[in-house]
C-alpha cells in the first residue's frame, strides 16, 4: 500500500498544508467495510470538542495506524473551509511522527478513538455537521451521531475573521480508559466459534438477595488461539434441552473485555439469573451463543464450579431474567 502521504496535511477546500507523519499500511489493516464509526461533540470554551469511535464489526482482529483524513460538511453536504491540523493524543501539538499500531478485536466497542477539536468558525451557519473519514491508506467511512441529541450539533465560536478555521485531529488511538494495548491481540486472530469451545457452568447466591450469580467457563478446544469478544446471548435449558422461560435483560456493560484464549486455555463469562417463580427446574444446562456465531455451545449448569442455587421469586408478575455482567474475564 502507498504511504499515508499528507494525511491530514491538506486542508479541506481552501486550506493550506500542515506537517504530519507518513505511515505505511500495517499488515492485516482494517478495511472500511469491517468498521463502524460514531461520535459527537459539545461546546468547550468556544470550540467544539468531541471524538469519533471506531469499532471492528468483522470476525477477525485487524489493525490501524496513523491519522485519518477528516472532512466536515454542512447540512447540504458541502465541504467546509477548515484547516485540518494533526496533533498529539491529547489534542496538543506537535503531531506524532510514529503513531502506534492499534489493534481492534472483533465485535469490540470501543475499539479505537480519534479526538477532535474545531476552532474559530467565522463562516455561514452550517447547520448540523456531518463528518466523513478516510482511513490511513484509503477507505471512506461516514460517522453516525451517537443518538438524536448527542451528535455534531453546534459550531465553533468566531474568534478572529483574519485567521482560518481549524480542526485538530489526533492519531487513531485506544481510548484512555481502555487497556487493550497492554494485552494486544495479534492481528488476524479470529473470534472463538461455538464449535471450538467447551462450556461448563454453575451458579451460587449472588451479591443481591435472592439472585443467582452464574459463571460459565469457556475453554478453547481448537488447535489455534481465538478471541472471546462481544456480548454473547445466554439461554438456560431444562432436561431434554427445553429452554426455561427466561428473558434476557440488557447487559450491565455494553462492551466486552476481549480475551485471547490459547488452545486449552479458558475465559469466564459471568451473568446474573433472577426472579425464578416457576417450579423447581431440576438439572440445568446453559447454552451460550458467542457474538457473531450462529450456533451455541452447551454445557452443564449445575455445580461445579459452583452449586445448584435457584433464584428467589421476587415478583410473579415479572419475567425471570438473565443479565450478562462480565464478558469476559481471563482465567
Amino acid at each position: 500500500m502507498a504511504l499515508l502521504a499528507a494525511a491530514l496535511t491538506t486542508a479541506l477546500l481552501g486550506g493550506g498544508p500542515a506537517a504530519a507523519a507518513t505511515t505505511g499500511r500495517p499488515a492485516g489493516a482494517c478495511a472500511a467495510s469491517s468498521l463502524t464509526a460514531w461520535g459527537s461533540w459539545q461546546g468547550a470554551t468556544g470550540s467544539m470538542a468531541g471524538a469519533v469511535d471506531l469499532a471492528n464489526v468483522a470476525r477477525r482482529t485487524c489493525a490501524l495506524r496513523g491519522y485519518a483524513t477528516v472532512t466536515l460538511r454542512d447540512r447540504a453536504g458541502r465541504v467546509l473551509h477548515v484547516h485540518v491540523t494533526p496533533v498529539g493524543p491529547r489534542l496538543l501539538a506537535p503531531a506524532v511522527k510514529s503513531p502506534p499500531l492499534v489493534t481492534l478485536a472483533p465485535l469490540q466497542q470501543p475499539g479505537a478513538i480519534v479526538s477532535l477539536q474545531w476552532l474559530n468558525w467565522c463562516g455561514a451557519a452550517p447547520g448540523t455537521i456531518s463528518i466523513t473519514f478516510t482511513l490511513p491508506g484509503g477507505g471512506g467511512l461516514s460517522v453516525r451521531p451517537v443518538d438524536a441529541v448527542g451528535g455534531f450539533n453546534g459550531v465553533a465560536r468566531c474568534d478572529d475573521k483574519q485567521r482560518p478555521s481549524r480542526l485538530l485531529v489526533t492519531p487513531i488511538s485506544w481510548p484512555p480508559s481502555w487497556v487493550l494495548h497492554t494485552t494486544a491481540i495479534p492481528v488476524g486472530t479470529t473470534l472463538c466459534g461455538a464449535s471450538q469451545l467447551r462450556a461448563q457452568g454453575g451458579r451460587q447466591g449472588g451479591g443481591a438477595v435472592g439472585v443467582a450469580e452464574a459463571t460459565v467457563v469457556l475453554t478453547n478446544e481448537g488447535s489455534s488461539p481465538c478471541v472471546l469478544s462481544g456480548i454473547p446471548s445466554v439461554a438456560l435449558l431444562a432436561a431434554g434441552g427445553h429452554p426455561l422461560s427466561v428473558s434476557t435483560a440488557a447487559p450491565s456493560h455494553s462492551q466486552s473485555n476481549p480475551v485471547l484464549v490459547a488452545p486449552g486455555a479458558s475465559g469466564d463469562l459471568i451473568f446474573y439469573w433472577s426472579n425464578w417463580c416457576g417450579a423447581p427446574p431440576g438439572p440445568l444446562d446453559v447454552a451460550v451463543t458467542p457474538a457473531g456465531s450462529a450456533s451455541a455451545v452447551t454445557g452443564p449448569f449445575d455445580g461445579p464450579p459452583n452449586y445448584d442455587y435457584v433464584p428467589t421469586c421476587l415478583d410473579a408478575s415479572q419475567a425471570s431474567t438473565v443479565m450478562v455482567t462480565d464478558a469476559y474475564v481471563r482465567l
